[in-house]
């Protein structure tokens, strides 16, 4: 043990990839958690207004939303970067302005710290991933079937995105 854990000053692990790894064309699955895994994503007026910074703040970056759903505790994010994107900055914005918006309204913190990212390296991945987010809901007992979930969807697609995958 060396040391700064003897004194009991732990350092914190380092959850992020090299920032190159988040640089460039990909294709990204991400999970995002409100603040203590609190249920704060219920209200269907403000996921609707969240759903739009997230349009805005993924156009501005040049990130395409293939799929996302908005569970109570978290979101699930399928996103497909530009060539000049930046995964880091577009999840900071991201957070950063539906955070804004939440604090005002209800005074207190949406977000965890940081998010979960796996970079999808396989075409048939995506077919499986956007499966797998489109029926967490289903899976988590809010719904029985995932086209009836209301906080879910495609920028990319829209409502083809049912069609497309399942």
């Amino acid at each position: 043990m060396d040391k700064d854990h003897k004194k009991g000053n732990f350092i914190r692990k380092r959850n992020r990839l090299p920032g190159e790894a988040y640089l460039g064309r990909k294709i990204y699955y991400l999970t995002i958690c409100t603040f203590g895994k609190q249920k704060l994503l219920t209200n269907r007026r403000f996921i609707e207004e969240i759903i739009g910074i997230l349009r805005g703040v993924a156009d501005k970056h040049s990130f395409g939303v293939i799929v996302y759903v908005f569970m109570p505790d978290h979101v699930h994010l399928l996103v497909r970067a530009g060539d000049d994107s930046d995964l880091v900055s577009f999840v900071k914005e991201f957070k950063q302005k539906a955070g804004y918006r939440f604090r005002r309204r209800r005074r207190q913190t949406l977000w965890q710290k940081s998010f979960y990212d796996h970079i999808i390296r396989k075409d048939e991945e995506i077919s499986e991933m956007t499966k797998y987010i489109l029926w967490n809901p289903v899976r988590k007992g809010l719904v029985e079937d995932a086209e009836k979930y209301p906080f879910s969807g495609s920028v990319a697609f829209g409502e083809d995105i049912f069609d497309v995958v399942i």
